[in-house]
């Protein structure tokens, strides 16, 4: 769904009103599924992609927040950096890259047919990797604690109006 979408400019305001009319109870509730409802109207199936790097990233943060040990946080950090930035890779510059090596190498008189990877590239993938490791890296340098709720976190990564447009929030500012 687009910002200047006819379905945006219906959904912005029901969920305006729907938000005030439940005010307080469902608050977070109605904004995340809002949230995770505006991610499906681009593609449904890349849900699961968004919900598993915001559960790594969740789960390392609460692992480097309860551990004690210095090789313990490395290692969850290491892991949360990996996971952010082999998906980023994957949707986004696996492409370019696999051109870019059969183009080398034809330069070199081999020739090569890149492997291309024919899939639609998931809305706001850097923003929510990004904001996702970057909560991993504020709960590490001990700027903030590790939150225990992963519906919250959830809530921060895929939160709608600055999922799409950005800009990348700093989980100490964003997620209380």
């Amino acid at each position: 769904m687009s910002f200047t979408s006819i379905e945006y400019f219906i959904f912005l305001p029901v969920l305006f009103v729907l938000y005030w009319i439940l005010a307080p109870r469902p608050g977070k509730s109605l904004l995340l599924v809002a949230s995770l409802g505006f991610y499906a109207a681009w593609s449904v199936w890349y849900l699961s992609l968004i919900i598993g790097v915001a559960a790594i990233c969740w789960y390392a943060g609460r692992q480097i927040n309860d551990a004690d040990q210095e090789a313990v946080k490395r290692r969850w950090i290491a892991i949360a950096a990996v996971v952010c930035m082999s998906v980023l890779c994957i949707f986004k510059y696996f492409n370019f890259f696999s051109v870019s090596i059969a183009d080398g190498f034809g330069a070199a008189g081999i020739d090569l047919d890149p492997f291309i990877l024919n899939v639609l590239l998931p809305v706001g993938i850097s923003f929510y990797t990004f904001q996702a490791l970057s909560y991993v890296v504020d709960v590490k340098r001990g700027s903030m604690p590790a939150t225990r709720s992963f519906h919250d976190f959830l809530l921060y990564v895929s939160f709608f109006p600055q999922l799409v447009a950005g800009p990348i929030e700093r989980a100490t500012r964003l997620l209380p």
